[in-house]
């Protein structure tokens, strides 16, 4: 990459040289042609479309419940988020069937990932105090190397809008069929959950 951009500068560099305008307009196009071919390349780079892919999503259509509200956030899960996600065409078992929405989605892997990821913050780790304390904390440190602990602060930092598929929905419906595997959603139906 860095030897093709140099062999631009300089061809582009002697095409100016040959044109009969003074230096100090040379060197504004010359920067302009630069921004525009390294602009150009990075945004074919880090711009250009992810493949997508149909996944079938098993979505939560009843909320988890914890008296705790903090184990509550951190381990159940919310009506609206996705438990899994698997290729299109797996065979779900009639218990998944009736327990939980399964919808047909074409997303990027990241946005995949992203939909059934925890929400997450840096970990408070207290300062040793005892040698022992010291000791499992240089053990730790060794085997996890510079890596940042991170702590689930939330089960899902995104859910399924329900409401968008139906305003009454019912999740009784389920025990008789699942209504929306006839239709390939995307990621407008997902939303980010608000700030705890």
């Amino acid at each position: 990459m860095k030897k093709t951009l140099r062999e631009i500068y300089f061809i582009t560099l002697d095409f100016l040289k040959s044109l009969p305008i003074n230096k100090k307009k040379a060197a504004i196009v010359l920067g302009a042609l630069v921004v525009l071919i390294v602009g150009g390349y990075l945004g074919y780079k880090y711009l250009k479309p992810q493949p997508k892919k149909v996944y079938e999503a098993l979505i939560a259509v009843r909320s988890q419940a914890n008296a705790d509200p903090v184990e509550d956030a951190k381990n159940s899960l919310k009506a609206g988020d996705v438990l899994l996600l698997l290729p299109e065409g797996h065979r779900w078992s009639d218990t998944e069937k009736v327990s939980y929405l399964i919808l047909k989605m074409n997303l990027t892997e990241k946005q995949a990932q992203t939909l059934v990821s925890p929400e997450e913050k840096k970990a408070v780790i207290p300062k040793p105090k005892t040698d022992e304390e010291k000791k499992i904390a240089e053990e730790r440190k060794k085997a996890e190397g510079d890596r940042q602990q991170m702590e689930t602060v939330r089960a899902r930092r995104y859910r399924v809008k329900l409401e968008e598929l139906d305003k009454n929905f019912d999740p009784n419906i389920l025990l008789e069929k699942q209504p929306y595997l006839d239709k390939i959603y995307d990621w407008k139906i997902v939303e980010k959950k608000p700030k705890l």
